[in-house]
């Protein structure tokens, strides 16, 4: 049966905010030029990781998030301040992600809580605390996390600026047909919440 790889369960980010999301990239981009900086086209909110899948599974996943969809259903999102997760390397804490942080609503982390309790069977590696965010940049190399470093206090007036608001109506699954595929994952299947 036919596999998916890096599969999740997403939220995109609306089209209306696209040429926004363009102008803090290109602002991005000109602080931290070897900074790997997300396409507009790819924004989105992760809700859940799934790893690899068959299809098969992936039809049961989009059927159970369709009869969860009045959880989260219509649910409005605040984006907004710029958030950084680190990873670690040797002995210290280096920065990784930037991201704008989603804020934080009850139906959203109750949603997510109930959405782990159906899929845990599907994919075990998602342990990971849930802090809701839109990916803006990966600094994978030495030279992005001195850039970062050097220009955080730029990076941050820029990004508490940022106020989006918009409401869930729909939710993706997104994967890979091939592990070694770059790029993007495409959208494999999406439920209306609305």
């Amino acid at each position: 049966m036919k596999e998916y790889f890096n599969c999740f369960v997403g939220v995109p980010l609306n089209l209306e905010f696209k040429y926004e999301f363009e102008q803090i990239q290109k602002k991005l981009q000109s602080l931290m030029p070897n900074a790997s900086v997300v396409e507009p086209h790819n924004a989105h909110l992760t809700l859940h990781f799934l790893g690899t899948q068959n299809l098969k599974n992936l039809e049961e996943i989009a059927h159970i998030l369709y009869e969860e969809k009045d959880v989260i259903g219509g649910e409005e999102l605040k984006i907004g301040d710029r958030g950084i997760f680190y990873r670690k390397n040797h002995f210290e804490n280096v920065p990784y992600i930037v991201y704008l942080k989603v804020t934080h609503t009850t139906r959203l982390f109750d949603f997510k809580k109930h959405l782990s309790s159906h899929l845990d069977s599907y994919n075990k590696e998602d342990e990971r605390s849930f802090v809701p965010h839109v990916t803006l940049a990966r600094l994978k190399t030495t030279e992005s996390e001195s850039q970062y470093k050097e220009h955080s206090a730029d990076i941050d007036d820029l990004l508490s600026e940022i106020k989006l608001r918009f409401r869930l109506k729909e939710i993706f699954i997104y994967g890979k047909p091939n592990p070694d595929s770059s790029g993007f994952p495409e959208v494999l299947f999406k439920v209306s919440l609305i």
